[in-house]
């Protein structure tokens, strides 16, 4: 079955959401019931997740989200939200605050992956925020490198738009960080440090029969940018993945994070050997833990997208 998403994903929603002045939410639930129950504030194992406000040298401001890694001393994003495609977009500082604490953080220091080329569809769309001192009293989390995460049921996590999976995103509503899951179904065999993962209705078989992981399937929109896919492994919650991109496969279609759509991260399996290079020790030994290939994940088996539908993404 084929699974190449041969379009190379170039018509792709980038989700860096422009701010607006006025408070404000993120990610697109279920149902209402579930959106009031995806509020981030006040789970400790979202303590690490950041809201990033980006300044841009040309003047214009946008939000993102991200990850506090590890020893505190970096955060990593989507490279988007802080560069252009042409390199020209440069950022001048990006502000940093987290829903957990009144610690805050103006950050002038980035790096972007050697990857990236303003192709979202290549796995490069990753960057490390290194902060001006280590952020204390917050927990970050480890990177994990043991393995891919293809088939596991994941936690998605950010402070971007909300809304509900019958009319997608409702833009203007950034700000609040929320949570929810999804399961990573499938990657491209040409680009795999990309999990795809769909939306759909709870109760119903979705586009290829598994259908959704639960009540609390959600679904990212713009604004959850650079924000973190989690998994928890033996007690241990570790960072799997970055958000990019969302997309939907119908000619003519707009990318809203409705029902039927789908997302796109970036692997953080597949980068580890960047990443973990890029951090100066401590910190990248931080991150090194022990291996984890005799743990097992619970997972279930990716999903295969019939190959008429995988050849009309990037159509929208």
């Amino acid at each position: 079955m084929k699974k190449t998403l041969s379009c190379r994903l170039a018509a792709l929603l980038v989700l860096a959401a422009l701010l607006v002045g006025r408070p404000a939410t993120a990610i697109v639930y279920q149902d209402a019931a579930a959106q009031a129950a995806g509020l981030g504030t006040g789970q400790s194992f979202l303590d690490g997740e950041a809201m990033l406000i980006t300044h841009f040298t040309n003047g214009a401001y946008g939000g993102c989200s991200g990850t506090l890694l590890l020893g505190g001393s970096f955060l990593l994003t989507a490279a988007h939200c802080v560069s252009g495609a042409d390199g020209t977009w440069r950022t001048s500082f990006v502000d940093v605050t987290f829903a957990s604490s009144s610690q805050w953080a103006r950050v002038t220091d980035y790096m972007v992956s050697p990857l990236w080329s303003g192709d979202l569809a290549n796995g490069g769309d990753l960057a490390l925020l290194r902060l001006p001192a280590p952020v204390t009293g917050i927990a970050g989390y480890p990177l994990y490198t043991a393995a891919s995460a293809l088939g596991a049921a994941v936690t998605i996590t950010g402070y971007g738009d909300t809304g509900l999976g019958d009319t997608g995103y409702q833009g203007g509503t950034f700000g609040t960080l929320r949570y929810g899951r999804n399961a990573y179904d499938l990657y491209d065999p040409t680009a795999p440090a990309i999990y795809i993962y769909d939306f759909d209705r709870y109760g119903f078989a979705g586009l290829n029969g598994n259908g959704a992981v639960g009540p609390d399937e959600v679904m990212i929109a713009p604004g959850d940018s650079g924000g973190g896919t989690l998994l928890t492994v033996g007690g241990i919650t570790y960072l799997v993945g970055v958000h990019s991109f969302i997309f939907c496969l119908s000619t003519g279609c707009t990318p809203n994070s409705s029902f039927g759509q789908f997302g796109g991260d970036v692997s953080v399996f597949a980068n580890r050997d960047w990443l973990l290079a890029a951090m100066p020790e401590p910190a990248g030994a931080l991150l090194l833990l022990p291996a984890l290939a005799a743990m097992a994940l619970q997972r279930r088996p990716p999903r295969g997208f019939p190959s008429a539908a995988v050849a009309a993404i990037g159509r929208a």
